[in-house]
């Protein structure tokens, strides 16, 4: 068994559950409050009204009720509950339409990126991240442009975004073993290797990975992510043995959770490991390549952008232009 395969399985064992933090004193006490709220308004609803008779007791005749108006208790007790009723309707809906005109804002920028013009894409999920005045929102939208911009070939500048990502605070982005944070962790260990600095890859590839034993979000995709910055740390390496361990082990997760396009990154990383091993035992290297089919010449050009042996191999394969084509 290979190295690969012994210290990095596809999915790590889960850590044993934790024991559930202790709630915020103000978010406890405020819906506290409420509920003390919501109790009293059904309570008085309950209550008989001013001329009602308990139906065990004698009727003595006496005067009759005053029927002069509703009092001031009748009126908060039909009006608490519906004011209530009506602040949580209304902020349900604007919640509810915030994130529906929030998604498609997100579609001009993303129908760019499918079509690959990275330079349109780029400017409107800028535009998107600058407009977002809540933190879950803009942080969506960099996300956004940093897939850009590694597709774009822009390295460095998708490490700033990554970082940013990363970095943030807040409830809104959720603990470091999950959501967006986790993802910008996993797509900074294919950055950095993709770039050469192998150290710094392999520290990002041990706290992810760190990260998604602790996680019970999406596991299954996060380590397919994961894996490819792995692979190419391992070829980066020199150790291509390694690399085609860890992808042959992790195929059909991948197959199964990576998107079209990264599931062709894929291809051309596994096709590029079993390169190394010679025709006879490896004679898939061409039918992955065929596979591959990209959309525009510089589609994937951001693998070889600063990895030498891969710009070489993208180009025998005439999967980035030559130039003869330019």
């Amino acid at each position: 068994m290979s190295d690969a395969q012994e210290s990095r399985p596809f999915l790590p064992e889960p850590d044993p559950p934790h024991v559930p933090a202790r709630a915020r004193g103000l978010r406890t006490l405020v819906l506290w409050a409420v509920l003390i709220v919501m109790f009293f308004a059904i309570w008085q609803i309950l209550q008989p009204g001013p001329g009602a008779t308990p139906t065990h007791v004698h009727v003595v005749q006496g005067p009759p009720p005053d029927d002069s108006g509703p009092t001031w208790s009748s009126v908060l007790t039909t009006l608490v509950p519906m004011v209530f009723l009506g602040l949580f309707f209304v902020v349900f809906i604007r919640r509810h339409r915030v994130v529906a005109t929030f998604n498609l804002s997100q579609e001009p920028g993303l129908l760019a990126l499918a079509e690959r013009r990275f330079s349109e894409a780029t400017a409107l999920f800028r535009a998107s991240v600058a407009q977002s005045k809540q933190p879950a929102y803009a942080a969506v939208a960099s996300y956004n442009l940093a897939t850009t911009q590694i597709w774009a070939g822009e390295l460095d500048d998708a490490i700033i975004t990554l970082s940013g990502i990363e970095r943030a605070r807040g409830v809104a982005l959720g603990p470091r073993s999950s959501g967006l944070r986790l993802r910008a962790a996993q797509d900074l260990v294919l950055v950095y290797g993709l770039k050469g600095d192998l150290d710094t890859a392999q520290r990002w590839a041990d706290d992810a990975r760190a990260r998604l034993s602790a996680s019970n979000d999406e596991r299954v995709y996060a380590a397919s992510a994961l894996c490819l910055g792995e692979a190419v740390i391992a070829l980066r390496r020199g150790k291509p043995g390694d690399a085609r361990a860890l992808l042959e082990k992790s195929w059909l997760p991948l197959r199964a959770t990576l998107n079209a396009n990264m599931m062709r990154v894929a291809e051309i990383l596994r096709a590029f490991a079993e390169l190394d091993g010679g025709l006879r035992e490896y004679n898939t290297v061409q039918e992955r390549v065929i596979r591959v089919q990209p959309v525009s010449g510089s589609e994937f050009a951001f693998l070889g952008v600063s990895w030498p042996e891969m710009q070489t191999f993208l180009v025998a394969h005439r999967l980035v232009p030559t130039r003869a084509d330019t």
